[in-house]
């Protein structure tokens, strides 16, 4: 089995295969976090995670977002989250 230039998997038999776009997961946390001036973007897959897993994955992200100086040396620290939840529009999604 090969891969060409052009996005195709040729087999041994001849036969080719158009690659598709990846599938996006169905549902995601956009995770903002600032950090200074900036704004750092993290996203976590939850379709398959339990609340557990889900909020171990949320600090992990969080905490690598911050960074360790700012995490255990600023004046500011994590307060709350605020969650939104958004439908983007079927014009708007990729084909």
């Amino acid at each position: 089995m090969s891969q060409s230039s052009e996005g195709q998997i040729t087999t041994s038999t001849n036969t080719s295969t158009q690659l598709s776009t990846p599938i996006l997961p169905s549902y995601r946390i956009l995770l903002l976090v600032r950090t200074g001036r900036d704004y750092k973007l993290s996203q976590i897959d939850v379709s398959v995670l339990s609340c557990n897993q889900f909020f171990s994955r949320l600090r992990t992200s969080y905490l690598g977002l911050r960074g360790f100086l700012r995490t255990y040396f600023s004046v500011w620290r994590y307060s709350h989250c605020d969650f939104y939840m958004v439908t983007p529009s079927i014009s708007t999604l990729p084909s």
